[in-house]
């Protein structure tokens, strides 16, 4: 459990180097400094209402169907976000700082 635990936070925690490298560039200069704390801030309302959120799934089926739920829910919600960001997401590599903001 302790090393499953550790390579898990590694991986999510490897993420958030993307997160806060992409977030401000996609932000104009004038902005840049509340759009990716208005970015973070979502981001901590969902980590606040997860917790709450796992168990009504987990316990709305059986356990084993519950486990599965709660994790296609997850997958879910990622792929989601993946999509919206490939969709509408811009290409910031090789493009000076300046120049995104235009």
């Amino acid at each position: 459990i302790l090393a499953a635990g550790c390579l898990l936070y590694f991986f999510a925690l490897g993420a958030w180097g993307c997160v806060y490298s992409y977030t401000p560039e996609v932000y104009p200069t004038d902005v840049r400094g509340s759009g990716t704390g208005w970015a973070s801030a979502f981001g901590r309302i969902g980590a606040f209402i997860a917790p709450f959120i796992v168990p009504v799934l987990y316990s709305s089926f059986g356990k084993d169907e519950g486990f599965i739920l709660v994790f296609a829910v997850l997958a879910a919600a990622f792929a989601l976000v993946a999509l919206v960001i490939l969709v509408f997401g811009r290409e910031t590599k090789g493009i000076s700082l300046a120049d995104t903001s235009e």
